[in-house]
Protein backbone atom coordinates (compact mmCIF):
# COMPACT_ATOMS: atom_id res chain seq x y z
CA UNK A 1 0.00 0.00 0.00
CA UNK A 2 2.78 2.18 0.21
CA UNK A 3 1.91 4.24 3.63
CA UNK A 4 2.70 1.44 6.09
CA UNK A 5 5.50 0.04 7.80
CA UNK A 6 4.63 -2.23 10.88
CA UNK A 7 7.33 -3.40 13.06
CA UNK A 8 8.63 -4.70 15.82
CA UNK A 9 11.70 -3.65 15.61
CA UNK A 10 13.45 0.08 16.09
CA UNK A 11 13.41 2.21 12.76
CA UNK A 12 15.56 5.30 12.98
CA UNK A 13 13.59 8.78 12.98
CA UNK A 14 10.04 6.93 13.29
CA UNK A 15 8.00 8.35 15.61
CA UNK A 16 5.80 5.46 17.64
CA UNK A 17 1.91 6.01 17.27
CA UNK A 18 -0.60 6.91 19.08
CA UNK A 19 -3.52 5.07 17.82
CA UNK A 20 -5.27 2.48 19.37
CA UNK A 21 -5.00 -1.09 17.97
CA UNK A 22 -9.01 -0.68 16.76
CA UNK A 23 -7.89 3.07 15.04
CA UNK A 24 -4.82 1.47 13.64
CA UNK A 25 -6.98 -1.43 12.23
CA UNK A 26 -9.39 0.66 10.49
CA UNK A 27 -6.78 2.99 9.23
CA UNK A 28 -4.99 0.00 7.58
CA UNK A 29 -8.58 -1.00 5.84
CA UNK A 30 -9.26 2.37 4.47
CA UNK A 31 -5.91 2.67 2.92
CA UNK A 32 -6.38 -0.76 1.73
CA UNK A 33 -9.63 -0.21 0.00
CA UNK A 34 -8.35 2.88 -1.34
CA UNK A 35 -5.32 1.02 -3.39
CA UNK A 36 -7.18 -1.46 -4.11
CA UNK A 37 -9.96 0.82 -6.34
CA UNK A 38 -7.36 2.54 -7.56
CA UNK A 39 -4.94 0.04 -8.86
CA UNK A 40 -7.27 -2.89 -9.96
CA UNK A 41 -9.59 -0.78 -11.87
CA UNK A 42 -6.14 0.04 -14.05
CA UNK A 43 -4.77 -3.26 -14.02
CA UNK A 44 -7.74 -5.48 -14.74
CA UNK A 45 -10.22 -3.40 -16.84
CA UNK A 46 -10.36 -3.95 -20.01
CA UNK A 47 -10.78 -2.03 -22.87
CA UNK A 48 -14.24 -2.89 -24.75
CA UNK A 49 -15.29 -2.25 -28.32
CA UNK A 50 -18.54 -3.22 -29.20
CA UNK A 51 -20.44 -3.59 -32.89
CA UNK A 52 -24.34 -4.16 -34.16
CA UNK A 53 -24.21 -7.37 -35.89
CA UNK A 54 -25.31 -5.44 -39.12
CA UNK A 55 -23.04 -2.45 -38.73
CA UNK A 56 -19.51 -1.30 -39.12
CA UNK A 57 -19.57 1.63 -36.61
CA UNK A 58 -17.65 0.95 -33.43
CA UNK A 59 -18.16 1.88 -29.54
CA UNK A 60 -15.18 1.74 -27.29
CA UNK A 61 -15.45 1.30 -23.52
CA UNK A 62 -13.10 1.29 -21.07
CA UNK A 63 -14.55 -1.73 -18.96
CA UNK A 64 -16.81 -4.49 -19.18
CA UNK A 65 -18.61 -2.90 -16.77
CA UNK A 66 -19.40 0.20 -18.57
CA UNK A 67 -20.31 -1.29 -21.73
CA UNK A 68 -22.82 -3.83 -19.74
CA UNK A 69 -24.12 -0.08 -18.37
CA UNK A 70 -24.42 1.77 -22.10
CA UNK A 71 -26.03 -1.45 -22.93
CA UNK A 72 -28.87 -1.06 -20.29
CA UNK A 73 -29.40 2.85 -20.85
CA UNK A 74 -30.61 0.64 -24.34
CA UNK A 75 -33.33 -1.50 -22.74
CA UNK A 76 -30.92 -4.43 -23.46
CA UNK A 77 -30.15 -6.33 -20.35
CA UNK A 78 -27.02 -8.04 -20.39
CA UNK A 79 -24.28 -9.76 -18.13
CA UNK A 80 -21.07 -8.82 -17.36
CA UNK A 81 -19.85 -12.49 -16.56
CA UNK A 82 -21.77 -13.60 -20.21
CA UNK A 83 -20.30 -11.05 -21.78
CA UNK A 84 -16.79 -11.55 -20.63
CA UNK A 85 -17.15 -14.73 -22.40
CA UNK A 86 -18.17 -13.76 -25.64
CA UNK A 87 -15.47 -11.04 -25.89
CA UNK A 88 -13.10 -12.28 -29.10
CA UNK A 89 -15.13 -14.97 -30.03
CA UNK A 90 -16.69 -13.25 -32.67
CA UNK A 91 -19.91 -14.41 -31.34
CA UNK A 92 -23.02 -12.45 -31.09
CA UNK A 93 -24.39 -11.35 -27.64
CA UNK A 94 -27.73 -9.56 -27.60
CA UNK A 95 -26.99 -8.08 -31.25
CA UNK A 96 -23.41 -7.33 -30.80
CA UNK A 97 -20.29 -8.50 -31.32
CA UNK A 98 -17.76 -7.49 -28.43
CA UNK A 99 -13.81 -7.50 -28.79
CA UNK A 100 -10.89 -6.07 -26.29
CA UNK A 101 -9.36 -2.92 -28.13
Amino acid sequence: MDFFRISTDYINGVERTKLSLQELLELIDIKKKEALKKNSSIKFSKIVTIRKEDQEQTLEFPSITMAVKYLKSIDIHADRNQLAKVLDTGKSYKGYIFSKA
